[in-house]
């Protein structure tokens, strides 16, 4: 929804900075940097600590520094919210996002040669969205085709963060990075995908169609809400906090590494839905079956990964089968015969990767099953 806005002549001048299509200018110097029009038509003007960007079209916007800071706000407004914005970020500075970023259309933006970073008070508002820390082809993101590839170039960063929070209110989330480290709070009305890699192949919503090759591990620690599935994949390690609550509840949580990758389950984590893990987890999960109320049960998921191996462990790529496996949902017991057989899990038997050598680094951890956990 576009917000009212004062008017005066300077706000008419910098309404007036319309481009056709095809213009390479620099079309609205704001406190975020200085971007220019590759594709479509939009007009730009600046508020207070806003700046508003009219796109009439599909369009890509490079900038040379997107630096939002957090007391800034980025609005694009589209007259179709199925349309696109790409935001390519050019120079060597880190990609900071530390304010707002809204839109009533698809939001994309990528900084393959420089850090990317959403910082804890970020804000996100947009129909779908989608960041990456490697280079991607623009015209993949305005075709009917759902597939995106993403290819690291040699000044691509390690690390992609992904802080504060995330909401569309349309379609998916696409994290992509070398390496990915996610606090954020994500709220999706589609699909969510989170990939690690060198070089990525990912539809979203399709889990069997994602590969990875190469890259780092992913990190999730955040409570991610989805309309549809929740998919994590990384080649080496993927470690889980947090909440994960794919389709209301309804829908399945898919995690996947290379067939010598590790998934590592901090006691909090909390699924509320189906899940497939293409390794055995090490630690346990609290599963809350949608069919059972708030009775969760811990759940040992089975193997369905089938990696292709390359020469070098880089090159394994982690590719899902199509095949799917159901696993036992809640423990089957009465909650009275249930707190006859709990007994408390102490770091002893927690089992590899807790206490001092864990994922997260933690001490005096321990599981405890109850109402609510």
């Amino acid at each position: 929804m576009k917000r009212s806005r004062p008017t005066s002549a300077v706000l008419s001048a910098l309404a007036a900075a319309v481009l056709p299509l095809g213009a390479q200018e620099d079309f609205c110097a704001s406190p975020i940097g200085v971007s220019h029009l590759v594709s479509g038509v939009a007009s730009c003007e600046v508020v207070g600590g806003t700046t508003f960007v009219e796109v009439a079209d599909n369009s890509v916007l490079h900038w040379d520094s997107f630096n939002l800071q957090a007391n800034h706000e980025l609005e694009f407004n589209f007259a179709d919210s199925r349309q696109t914005v790409v935001n390519r970020a050019l120079g060597p500075s880190p990609t900071f996002i530390g304010g707002r970023l809204t839109s009533n259309g698809k939001v994309v933006v990528l900084s393959p040669d420089s850090w990317l970073e959403f910082r804890e008070g970020a804000s996100v508002r947009a129909a779908s969205f989608t960041a990456s820390g490697l280079q991607a082809d623009n015209a993949q993101f305005f075709g009917p085709s759902r597939t995106r590839e993403f290819q690291a170039t040699a000044r691509s960063n390690p690390t992609t963060r992904i802080q504060g929070t995330i909401t569309t209110t349309e379609g998916d989330v696409l994290l992509v990075g070398r390496e990915l480290r996610i606090t954020a709070a994500i709220d999706a009305a589609g699909a969510i995908t989170a990939v690690s890699g060198e070089r990525v192949t990912v539809e979203p919503g399709k889990p069997e169609a994602t590969v990875t090759v190469g890259g780092r591990q992913v990190t999730q620690t955040g409570v991610i809400r989805a309309g549809r599935d929740i998919e994590i994949v990384s080649q080496l390690k993927v470690g889980l906090a947090g909440e994960l609550s794919p389709g209301q509840g309804r829908g399945r949580v898919f995690v996947r590494v290379a067939e010598n990758g590790r998934i590592l389950a901090d006691p909090s984590v909390t699924v509320r839905g189906r899940t497939e893990f293409s390794v055995p987890i090490e630690g346990s999960i609290a599963i809350i079956d949608p069919d059972e109320g708030d009775n969760p049960g811990a759940r040992s998921p089975a193997v369905n990964e089938l990696p292709l191996l390359g020469k070098r462990k880089r090159d394994q790529r982690a590719r899902p089968s199509s095949s799917t496996i159901a696993s036992r949902a809640g423990t089957g017991f009465t909650k009275a015969e249930e707190g006859k057989r709990r007994k408390k899990t102490t770091l002893a038997n927690l089992g590899k990767g807790y206490g001092k050598g864990s994922f997260y680094g933690m001490r005096g951890a321990a599981v405890k099953r109850g109402r609510g956990n």
